[in-house]
């Protein structure tokens, strides 16, 4: 929920949100209800292999194994030419996940860290 509100918040058209969590949507549509954001959410319970549709940015902040799991669902996820930011990753983890999204057809950009932190920036080009 939280990324779909920040995404909105900087100048997203909609966002839709998935979490594993059936309590946590409940509270997501709350959130998005006090940031007069509730009309341009949808969120579900699940994965990433629950959503349809394809999306210029998808966003995932989950730790490192969950990642690679589903690399392939968020793979599918991303249009032509879109992004894939993923974070929740710990610095010794990074490596593993970049090696299974460039197996999984995405392309590196770039990596961020903040403090044992790291988010990871993809490119999908076909």
């Amino acid at each position: 929920g939280i990324l779909s509100i920040a995404a909105l918040k900087i100048g997203a058209i909609n966002a839709v949100g998935v979490d594993n969590d059936a309590s946590v949507i409940s509270v997501a549509y709350e959130n998005a209800q006090k940031n007069n954001l509730q009309d341009k959410c949808t969120f579900y319970t699940g994965s990433a292999i629950d959503i349809k549709g394809k999306y210029k940015i998808v966003v995932s902040n989950i730790l490192a194994h969950v990642l690679i799991d589903i690399m392939e669902d968020l793979y599918t996820l991303v249009e032509k030419d879109g992004t894939l930011i993923l974070s929740g990753i710990i610095e010794e983890k990074a490596d593993d996940v970049i090696k299974s999204a460039i197996n999984n057809g995405l392309n590196f950009v770039e990596k961020l860290s903040e403090d044992n932190w790291i988010a990871l920036v993809f490119k999908r080009t076909n």
